[in-house]
């Protein structure tokens, strides 16, 4: 996910507020501050709120307080996010300084913020850099490290390729040139300057309208429309 400093662009422009929309581009939340990859699971999407993050539901109310310096999806029933931490604020040169942990689906920290970095759980396992080391760990749901890794080593959050399910959405520009396949089953496609949905049999379903478009998850998806005076991340 985005940090709060992501929210500014090099020239000086605001994020552009997104929508979260359903599979017939009917609007169902928004305008709100969501980044373009943040995706509900269990009814559950990462969201920004006066410069923190919290986890709204699908009717855009707030049951996880935003209180993060950063959040990520959840995955297998859990959230890394980012707990701010102000004894040590003064060794923060960007912003404040906040460690990882992993909240589950009520908010409840289960495995206590020690990381530097911390990624999505898959398979019951996920990789973390703890906070006395410059190399990435694997943990299980529990916080026990249970491999270890070297330096060279970089997880890719959302990296599977799997063909998409019948039915399945996926955001597309005109001339439909493929950038990737994500775990959830969608196609990437990328044309012109706007974006719209197709379902797997090539349909257009909803019109390119979009200056930023995400993936569909628990059928919803974040887009984005860019201002004047703000821009889509």
């Amino acid at each position: 996910m985005c940090s709060n400093s992501a929210f500014a662009t090099s020239v000086g422009k605001k994020q552009c507020p997104q929508l979260v929309i359903d599979q017939h581009s009917q609007i169902v939340l928004g305008p709100l501050f969501m980044a373009l990859d943040a995706e509900f699971h269990s009814g559950l999407a990462p969201a920004r709120k006066d410069g923190k993050y919290g986890y709204l539901n699908r009717e855009g109310i707030f049951v996880i307080p935003a209180t993060f310096l950063d959040a990520k999806n959840f995955s297998e029933h859990l959230a890394a996010v980012k707990v701010p931490v102000p004894s040590k604020m003064i060794a923060a040169s960007h912003g404040e300084y906040g460690e990882w942990g992993y909240v589950d689906e009520t908010g409840q920290m289960v495995i206590p913020p020690q990381f530097h970095r911390a990624y999505e759980f898959k398979n019951g396992k996920a990789f973390v850099e703890p906070l006395d080391s410059v190399n990435l760990v694997q943990i299980d749901t529990a916080g026990k490290i249970i491999a270890q890794t070297d330096s060279s080593f970089t997880p890719e959050e959302g990296a599977l390729h799997v063909p998409p399910p019948s039915g399945e959405l996926a955001p597309v520009l005109g001339d439909k040139r493929l950038e990737h396949e994500t775990a959830e089953g969608e196609i990437i496609l990328h044309v012109d300057k706007l974006f719209g949905y197709a379902n797997v049999a090539g349909e257009m379903v909803i019109p390119p309208q979009f200056d930023k478009a995400g993936s569909f998850s628990e059928g919803l998806a974040v887009v984005c429309y860019q201002g004047k005076e703000c821009e889509c991340h």
